[in-house]
């Protein structure tokens, strides 16, 4: 739906039917012209094994991650799609690293990178 006819604009952050393959993800509505994300959506796939942050339990996706990945998005970083395993540790690693996978709360120094390279400063 174009943004500019959009009558109602909220944020969601919540659940949905998503793809087996995808743990999350993250969608903008943005006026390019004015430069202004007018909507900021997350949603989570509602069929996956999720929790909060438990470090011991392999049979769970960890919603922290996936969160900090897909508002990694937010601010307009990209997936980072490279099998070289030194890139699995960024945050913003596009693979679903699947179950077992409680490292990544925060964005990574080259993540961070990133962002500062679109934003400066």
């Amino acid at each position: 739906m174009n943004p500019k006819t959009r009558k109602i604009k909220k944020n969601v952050v919540g659940w949905g039917v998503l793809p087996a393959n995808k743990a999350g993800k993250a969608r903008l509505w943005i006026i390019h012209s004015q430069q202004k994300i007018v909507e900021a959506d997350m949603i989570l796939n509602y069929y996956l094994n999720w929790d909060y942050h438990n470090q011991t339990d392999n049979t769970e996706y960890c919603i922290r991650n996936t969160a900090t990945h897909e508002f990694g998005h937010f601010l307009g970083l990209l997936d980072v799609y490279n099998t070289c395993t030194e890139y699995s540790r960024y945050t913003m690693y596009g693979y679903t690293p699947g179950t077992n996978e409680h490292k990544k709360v925060t964005l990574e120094c080259e993540d961070k990178w990133d962002a500062h390279a679109t934003y400066g400063h």
